[in-house]
């Protein structure tokens, strides 16, 4: 039987921030890339983006909600919302950082607290 020894809370809180920070620069990355990404394509690949267009305007009524569960609980994917944030979820950048900041904080205090609740 091997021993574990539970993280201390300033262990835990570090590892939340240091995670939720380092995913945050990522999903920006996407979200700049993202904002370039419409300007550049011609051909079968901009009549691509036009057919995501259509099917994101229809789920696009509450972009912050979307962005929140993306955030939290990873449905949709956080991932390829973060290209679209800006120019088809016509969301700002400072409220795509807030939302998903916000909710990668909650995701994985989460993950970190759970299995100490677990572990007993």
């Amino acid at each position: 039987m091997s021993t574990w020894a539970a993280p201390s809370p300033f262990a835990i809180v570090l590892l939340v921030l240091l995670g939720a920070v380092g995913h945050q620069i990522a999903k920006s990355i996407c979200y700049f890339a993202g904002d370039g990404m419409l300007a550049l394509p011609k051909g079968k690949m901009k009549e691509r983006i036009e057919r995501a267009r259509a099917r994101i305007e229809r789920w696009n009524k509450r972009p912050k909600v979307i962005m929140f569960l993306a955030s939290t609980i990873g449905l949709p994917p956080l991932y390829p919302l973060a290209f679209v944030a800006g120019p088809l979820m016509n969301m700002r950048f400072w409220q795509f950082t807030a939302i998903c900041g916000f909710g990668r904080i909650g995701r994985f205090a989460t993950m970190m607290i759970v299995p100490q609740l677990i572990q007993g």
